[in-house]
């Protein structure tokens, strides 16, 4: 039986709090707390949206050690404490506080 997870489903990884990892996601990742990602690629097997697309979704803070968002935007209800790298351009970016 087949169980219809709402917006979850366009993701590949949905926290509602915290998330600290290292590894990668081919898809799109949602926090709802605090995220810190290390050595983490974010959306790699998505097509390249130049920016018309969000690929990370974060509700709190973020803390991103040596990683990359392929072909999509960031948003960050927090801060953003280290630079966000993003295999996209020109268009791609953070938005958020």
């Amino acid at each position: 039986m087949a169980v219809n997870l709402g917006i979850a489903q366009n993701y590949n990884v949905f926290v509602f709090g915290d998330m600290n990892q290292s590894s990668d996601s081919e898809g799109r990742v949602a926090v709802g707390g605090n995220a810190t990602l290390t050595n983490f690629g974010i959306a790699d097997r998505l097509t390249n949206s130049n920016g018309t697309d969000t690929r990370l979704v974060v509700g709190g803070n973020l803390t991103y050690n040596n990683g990359q968002i392929f072909g999509g935007n960031a948003v960050v209800g927090g801060t953003v404490k280290t630079p966000v790298y993003f295999n996209c351009s020109p268009n791609c970016g953070v938005s958020g506080t």
